[in-house]
């Protein structure tokens, strides 16, 4: 591994044109993306880099809807073109990078607070808005839209198969959280969706936020995005709080755009769903033997609990 990142820093920097990498750190090596922090000619970047060949398209519509989004005015991570000018690079190995200037500054922090959760609303709206008027040259379908919901629900009920009071939970997936979720994707609005849009990709900066990590964007709904801010709500710690921050988010989204009804009335439903997607997602990347049961075991408890709170905030 150490012979490849040594390979890998300088073919990077003679096609970005770097003098030298003085600096390169593994954030992730998980496939099909992995990230790399790494210092060049004393500036920060961040490195994506996608693994197989025909992940360039990917790669290409993320580039793509990034430039978009910063077109229209909106602050995101600026990528960096290639010595020749090109937006994406793909090495001798085969992968595709993405190269990104750094930011050094935080995240929304946890627990949200009221004036952030105002300035999220409006900057996801202002991305929606965005993206109903772009039109991609290539598509690519965001990452909750790649299995369907109830392919998702079946892996799920077999890694909760030891975990019988979490199996409870998911069977209620199948006559509430499937429906609605398989209604809103194929007649809900369609448009490009950031995917991830959760505080740890907003970094707070001092005229506002500005939105990082695109690798789960792609083709979808609006209603991706407002549910994964409904997700990140405390229903679990304080559902009153929880809830009072979710109608100053929604206020503030529809000062921008309007919702439309089928994306507010499955909100919830979609959220659930990414629990569900994320459930599966962290276990496949911390345990590539499924077998570690009492890992998987806390993996499900967690998600089910959660699931069980954004199910009880309807009530």
């Amino acid at each position: 591994m150490h012979n490849e990142t040594e390979d890998l820093k300088q073919e990077m920097a003679r096609v970005y044109g770097f003098r030298q990498i003085e600096d390169w750190h593994w954030v992730s090596t998980n496939e099909p993306y992995a990230t790399a922090r790494l210092q060049a000619d004393g500036q920060a970047y961040v490195a994506r880099l996608y693994s197989e060949t025909e992940q360039f398209t990917t790669a290409h519509y993320h580039t793509s809807l990034m430039r978009w989004i910063e077109y229209s005015g909106i602050p995101v991570e600026a990528v960096i073109p290639t010595a020749l000018g090109s937006q994406l690079a793909i090495l001798s190995n085969g992968k595709t990078v993405v190269l990104s200037v750094f930011h050094p500054v935080t995240t929304v922090p946890l627990p949200i607070s009221h004036e952030d959760v105002v300035k999220w609303g409006v900057l996801t709206a202002r991305i929606h808005v965005a993206c109903e008027r772009w039109c991609p040259d290539v598509h690519v379908p965001t990452a909750l839209l790649r299995s369907s919901p109830r392919v998702m629900l079946i892996r799920a009920m077999d890694l909760a198969c030891g975990v019988p009071e979490s199996k409870a939970t998911l069977v209620k997936f199948d006559l509430t959280i499937v429906p609605v979720s398989e209604h809103v994707f194929n007649v809900g609005t369609k448009c490009p969706v950031h995917g991830d849009l959760w505080p740890g990709n907003l970094l707070k900066e001092t005229d506002g936020l500005r939105v990082i990590d695109f690798q789960e964007s792609g083709d979808g709904t609006p209603v991706v995005d407002m549910a994964t801010a409904y997700r990140w709500m405390p229903w679990r710690e304080n559902s009153k709080v929880a809830h009072d921050l979710w109608q100053a988010w929604l206020e503030a989204y529809r000062q921008i755009r309007e919702p439309s009804e089928i994306e507010v009335n499955s909100i919830m439903s979609v959220a659930c769903l990414q629990q569900l997607y994320w459930l599966i997602e962290e276990i496949k990347d911390a345990h590539a033997n499924v077998s570690a049961q009492p890992e998987i075991a806390w993996y499900v408890n967690d998600h089910c609990e959660t699931i069980e709170a954004i199910l009880a905030s309807a009530a």
